[in-house]
């Protein structure tokens, strides 16, 4: 099944197995040293069913100093709705036709109607390289974003029913 969003909000987020409700949205999410790593937020759209979600401390971080030194975050938008190989498990990458030593990329699955990509990408299409560079994960595509401004030009190398290509967008 295809998911599709309307949204425009991007953001690194971490998947936890925890039950997210009104009690504990905005509440802290800490690792087994017990330090802060992100914040409890409701569930994405486009999440999975069973999964926690919180915005990372990084992701804090940026959009803070954004509102500090400009006022505003602005980032470029892809508009695609991905998840990092490497975090995938032998189900899902056998569902998306992937590799099970596939441990790099972004697996495609949704399009956000009216976006850049939209008809150059397809669900299920892998995000393998960035202008040229190999692209590692989710994360990384998000900083690389976050670098770029609407109106920026990137070449995407995407891998689709096995066969390697590039296609050049316009970010919005």
């Amino acid at each position: 099944m295809e998911a599709a969003s309307d949204s425009i909000w991007i953001s690194n987020l971490l998947e936890a197995d925890v039950t997210v409700g009104e009690n504990n949205i905005g509440g802290g999410m800490l690792n087994l040293s017990g330090e802060l790593i992100g914040v409890i937020i409701p569930k994405p759209v486009n999440g999975q069913m069973d999964m926690g979600y919180a915005v990372s401390v990084n992701e804090m971080k940026n959009v803070y100093n954004d509102l500090k030194n400009t006022g505003s975050v602005t980032r470029a938008n892809l508009g695609i709705i991905g998840r990092s190989v490497s975090k995938m498990n032998a189900y899902e990458k056998s569902a998306n036709n992937i590799s099970l030593d596939q441990t790099s990329g972004v697996c495609v699955s949704g399009v956000q109607k009216e976006s850049c990509v939209d008809g150059f990408i397809l669900h299920g299409d892998l995000l393998s390289a960035v202008d040229g560079k190999s692209l590692l994960n989710e994360d990384e595509l998000h900083t690389i974003l976050y670098g770029h401004a609407a109106g920026d030009t990137m070449i995407l190398t995407i891998v689709r029913s096995g066969t390697e290509q590039q296609v050049s967008v316009i970010l919005k």
